[in-house]
């Protein structure tokens, strides 16, 4: 921080490496969110794998990771992350874990760094109001995208098989 603004280092493939994560993004994406926005739980189902890096820039979110991978010891397990510009986290959301946040400030900017392009194909959601997910959101006025509103519970997407392996 000067005279002229801030800088800061979000990503460095060699900070992952050390943990054990490679992560060669293929597509970014910004997310601009007004307070109460609920996006996710999505996931991908490509073959070439799908795993996230994310972030937030402006605002502050609460990050949550559910588990989907059923083979998995952690399976359904939940994650809450408080996210903002002046914690300085970044996740690594590994392929198989389903992905949502709350926006909790208007203007909240959140950017991905994503291990594959997306294909809408290869895209699903869970409703991130499922009540066997059980997601405690903290903002009680919730604003979801149709998309999200009319995606199925885990049970139906179980049934029709389109859950991570």
């Amino acid at each position: 921080l000067d005279n002229r603004g801030e800088f800061k280092e979000w990503f460095q493939c060699d900070n992952l490496k050390k943990h054990g994560i490679e992560l060669n993004p293929k597509q970014s994406n910004i997310s601009i969110s007004e307070k109460g926005v609920i996006r996710g739980i999505h996931y991908s189902l490509s073959e070439e794998f799908q795993n996230k890096y994310v972030t937030c820039l402006n605002g502050s979110i609460i990050d949550v990771l559910v588990d989907l991978r059923s083979s998995s010891p952690t399976y359904l397990e939940k994650i809450y992350v408080r996210m903002s510009p002046s914690d300085q986290i970044s996740l690594y959301i590994p392929h198989g874990v389903g992905h949502s946040f709350q926006a909790l400030e208007s203007n909240t900017l959140v950017i991905y760094a994503l291990s594959s392009i997306y294909r809408p194909e290869k895209e699903f959601g869970i409703n991130p109001l499922d009540s066997e997910i059980e997601i405690e959101w903290p903002i009680y006025e919730k604003i979801l995208s149709m998309k999200d509103e009319k995606a199925p519970s885990f049970n139906e997407a179980k049934i029709a098989g389109k859950l991570p392996q």
